[in-house]
């Protein structure tokens, strides 16, 4: 959303500059137009709370990082350590999805799911 706003921006400020026809239409329709979508997709951006939800998701992502490379390393160690460093991943784990403010997308859940089930 914030991509389109600036393009949307920019080729207004580019036709009000060149005051040239653009696409057929006239510089103030085709300017007025990329003002108005511009602020439609900016204020869609800020109600929805865009900002917050991707910073949570990187959050997200690098915790899930850590809890990868963990979990992979898990295999090396003999078994006393092995079955203490696994439950603490797990409580790691699970600190991590009750405190999420962030849900991953139904599409990534379910293509989780699959692969794990075909795994098996």
């Amino acid at each position: 959303m914030v991509s389109a706003a600036t393009i949307l921006s920019a080729l207004a400020a580019a036709s009000i500059l060149g005051k040239t026809s653009l696409l057929g239409v006239h510089y103030e329709t085709f300017a007025g137009l990329c003002a108005l979508g511009s602020a439609i997709l900016s204020g869609l951006h800020t109600s929805l709370r865009c900002d917050p939800h991707q910073t949570e998701c990187r959050n997200l992502i690098a915790d899930y990082d850590g809890l990868e490379a963990g979990f992979q390393s898990v295999s090396i160690l003999d078994e006393p350590a092995n079955s203490a460093k696994l439950a603490e991943l797990e409580s790691k784990y699970e600190r991590i999805r009750s405190s999420a403010r962030a849900a991953a997308p139904a599409f990534f859940v379910r293509a989780a799911e699959r692969e794990r089930t075909l795994a098996k």
